[in-house]
């Protein structure tokens, strides 16, 4: 199937970049634009509190963690967790006596993650799981209070399913809070079909933000509102388009990405499971 061949892909290409940050050294500089984009809506604060592992490997769009009202005790999964810079936060709000679980496909950002873990001094209460985030039934119902991702659900052919996967392990009254880049307008069907085509980039599954509040009413969430949205320059697209980084990743053409512009923001939406009264 098409979409196991684009999971396979995604997989391999994320796990090469899990292995050169894993391996670079710690002095090397950061690609300005990537990391200047993935930590935008972090404050310094936050920042601080996260190993150099989990920095290089971030490929987010947004600060869930940040959005989502995580209190000590808290149960909280991170979908797509990557190198860990969310499952390190969010440790830090649910405190000793909440726990943390961080699920991705691919086994070296797991491996990665657990490094930033064991630096930050919080294992007593984070726990990985290697997944793919369309198929997490091992997870029981009713499992977490919160549930967050971070630039992951766009890259996953089959978004209907992982938001029944969400609903499912929300105990009643949890709360998602996805981060993720959607479109705003409307673009032709030839550039679609020329962002589709490179199948591992962030941009090719782009979805209308409008149809991802559908899905989640038509799934039974209640209370969907959208906290943060923000608009994407030119530079920002590009730095997307090329996630896990440029030396893994072209970005589409300037004449692609300027017919993008002002059709694409980040956003932050949150969704609640009905409470049981």
């Amino acid at each position: 199937m098409i979409s196991e061949e684009v999971k396979q892909e995604v997989k391999n290409l994320y796990g090469k970049h899990a292995e050169t940050g894993l391996f670079q050294e710690s002095d090397k500089p950061f690609d300005a634009a990537h990391y200047g984009f993935c930590q935008r809506r972090y404050p310094e604060s936050d920042l601080a509190l996260v190993p150099q592992t989990a920095l290089r490997l971030s490929c987010g769009c947004g600060n869930p963690v940040s959005l989502a009202a995580i209190r000590p005790g808290c149960t909280v999964v991170d979908l797509g967790c990557g190198g860990g810079i969310d499952v390190v936060l969010a440790a830090h709000k649910t405190e000793a006596q909440g726990k943390v679980l961080g699920i991705d496909m691919v086994p070296e950002m797991i491996e990665a993650a657990k490094q930033a873990v064991a630096e930050s001094g919080l294992e007593q209460h984070i726990f990985f799981r290697t997944a793919d985030i369309e198929d997490i039934f091992p997870l029981p119902k009713n499992f977490a209070d919160i549930v967050i991702a971070n630039c992951v659900i766009n890259l996953c052919p089959d978004i209907v399913t992982v938001y029944k996967n969400i609903f499912r392990i929300l105990r009643p009254g949890g709360i998602l809070v996805i981060s993720d880049i959607v479109l705003t307008g409307g673009i032709e069907t030839i550039l679609q079909e020329r962002l589709q085509a490179n199948r591992t980039s962030c941009l090719s599954g782009l979805i209308d933000e409008e149809d991802h509040q559908r899905i989640l009413h038509k799934l039974s969430f209640m209370d969907v509102v959208v906290l943060d949205r923000f608009s994407l320059a030119t530079e920002d697209l590009e730095t997307i388009a090329s996630y896990p980084g440029r030396d893994f990743a072209s970005p589409p053409s300037q004449d692609d990405l300027r017919l993008l512009q002002g059709k694409v923001a980040g956003m932050t939406i949150m969704a609640r499971r009905r409470p049981l009264n």
